[in-house]
């Protein structure tokens, strides 16, 4: 285990170039009262950005309107929807699966997906019923303690989704049907060796690539995704120089990863080498993104006070952070990521779907397999079950017989006895009927009180 974790003053950082937002006053309100944040994310038109209250178990929806016309993007907020639901427990992580509908994992429940309507004049908290919820309590058991969610769109209308089960300590996968309200068609552990806490996840646009945060071994793993992708696979490149890695987010591209540092007021950003994620990588340049005094407040331990949260803005441009200090942040990446961006970085590259809708089916495979040891299992307990009885049974059997073998010989040797003991008795009262015995008492008796005067005498 690696358990290596560096002070401030060991990073080598830059400031990130912070983009001052405006916001209504009933959206500024809204966001100074989420309380402790751990996620945040745009909807894929960039128009809504979502907000997970941790604590308060809630969510909270922002408009957006983003300007890009000058040197540095405008962000304006507005049209807050605070979001309640009994299906929230402790949310942690958020993920749009469109522009209306998004998913929440649950540090200590499931993972319900619901329709967001569009922001009204109502004020009021909007309580949602789940449209459906992933959990399981199934051989695998994939969904515990989820934290972290990354949502994939298939061909044919299927939807991946990924989950990171912080506490159990792997990765689930589920196949979704959009087409027919989110039904569940396949759920299986996807990844897990190596894996402690892991603590946020990403798949790159062309679902190439997987990336998975790795809280308690200080570093994220990134996984080729290959159709053979499974639960004791090795990831492909290990991303190191970062403390307790959170929120993850791939550009459009795939060229660049950028890590969440929840120990540290840094996000990290990490490139692509010419022959894809392979073997260890360091960080091309560490953003700071929180100043020290808001950094040192929220840090009331050595894995927090620094970004969970993060995501970009369709165009790469546009940096949202968000942490317990500091709720909403935005910063402006085109200075980071122009100048390193290799030339022919294809945005655009279709995704290839194949490999995923592969894995799924090995998943399935697991399951039967785990499935068919379980019953192997049972029908080897029952069958020792069933041995151990039989074998109780014959020696209690035997113990009985020998049982009543004891009693049978005890009642005889009784029976002998009481015939001697009635033998004996009928001598002696022969004996104390005769004529003789009557006659001779009075010597017997004289001859008993001479001995006693005088014990020399015999006869």
């Amino acid at each position: 285990m690696n358990t290596t974790v560096q002070p401030v003053e060991a990073f080598s950082w830059n400031q990130a170039c912070a983009i001052p937002f405006s916001a209504d006053l009933d959206a500024q309100r809204a966001i100074d009262g989420i309380g402790r944040t751990e996620d945040v994310q745009f909807s894929p038109d960039n128009q809504r950005l979502a907000l997970v209250g941790h604590l308060d178990n809630r969510l909270l929806v922002l408009g957006v309107r983003l300007a890009g016309d000058g040197a540095t993007p405008r962000i304006h907020l507005h049209s807050p929807q605070e979001i309640l639901s009994d299906a929230f427990a402790y949310p942690h992580g958020v993920f749009w699966i469109n522009d209306e509908t998004l998913i929440v994992a649950n540090r200590q429940g499931d993972a319900p997906i619901l329709r967001v309507p569009p922001a009204s004049p109502v004020t009021d908290a909007l309580s949602l019923e789940p449209l459906v919820r992933l959990c399981t309590d199934g051989p695998d058991g994939m969904v515990h303690t989820p934290g972290s969610v990354s949502v994939a769109v298939l061909d044919g209308g299927w939807l991946e989704v990924l989950l990171c089960n912080n506490y159990a300590h792997h990765v689930s996968q589920h196949l979704l049907d959009a087409r027919n309200g989110y039904v569940a068609l396949a759920g299986s552990r996807l990844l897990a060796d190596g894996l402690d806490i892991p603590d946020g996840v990403a798949q790159s646009r062309d679902q190439r690539w997987i990336a998975v945060s790795n809280h308690n071994e200080h570093c994220v793993l990134v996984y080729e995704n290959t159709a053979t992708l499974g639960p004791s696979c090795p990831p492909a490149a290990v991303l190191r120089g970062m403390n307790y890695p959170h929120g993850l987010r791939w550009t459009r591209d795939g060229q660049f990863l950028l890590v969440a540092d929840a120990g540290l007021p840094f996000v990290h950003v990490f490139q692509c080498g010419g022959g894809g994620w392979q073997g260890e990588c360091h960080p091309i340049q560490t953003l700071r993104v929180l100043d020290e005094q808001c950094f040192r407040r929220g840090q009331y331990n050595p894995q927090e006070g620094g970004p969970k949260g993060i995501d970009l803005s369709a165009d790469d441009r546009v940096l949202v952070t968000t942490t317990q200090e500091q709720a909403l942040a935005f910063f402006d990446l085109e200075p980071v990521l122009g100048p390193a961006r290799s030339a022919g970085a294809d945005a655009d590259r279709p995704a290839t779907t194949a490999p995923t809708l592969a894995r799924h089916v090995l998943g399935q495979a697991r399951i039967l397999n785990i499935l068919a040891e379980c019953r192997q299992q049972e029908r080897t307990r029952h069958e020792q079950e069933r041995a151990r009885h039989e074998a109780a049974l014959v020696a209690t059997s035997l113990a009985l017989e020998q049982a009543q073998r004891l009693v049978a010989e005890r009642l005889s040797e009784i029976e002998t006895l009481r015939s001697v003991v009635d033998q004996q008795q009928r001598h002696i009262q022969q004996v104390a009927n005769s004529h003789s015995w009557r006659l001779t008492a009075p010597y017997r008796l004289l001859r008993q009180r001479l001995r006693d005067l005088f014990p020399g005498i015999a006869g």
